[in-house]
């Protein structure tokens, strides 16, 4: 997966919840009477972007050195 698509999977778990929210006040202000479905599949949603998202970063670090110790300097002797 691109860079770009990763970062646009990220950029909808940030805004999904937002315009839940806001289908929310619109369905009170309104009484549309649909938020309950709304707010059974937001969670199911940002759930399946994350694992999307997870494998991706998963598949990319399999591929990359990255240093999981920093081993302190040594005191000099004297």
């Amino acid at each position: 997966m691109s860079k770009k698509r990763h970062d646009f999977l990220r950029l909808l778990q940030l805004i999904i919840p937002d315009l839940a929210s806001l289908y929310g006040v619109l369905d009170v202000a309104f009484g549309w009477g649909h938020i309950s479905v709304v707010e059974a599949c937001v969670p199911l949603v940002i759930s399946i972007i994350s694992h999307i998202a997870q494998a991706s970063s998963n598949t990319y670090f399999s591929t990359k050195s990255i240093v999981t110790k920093i081993l302190p300097d040594k005191e000099p002797e004297e």
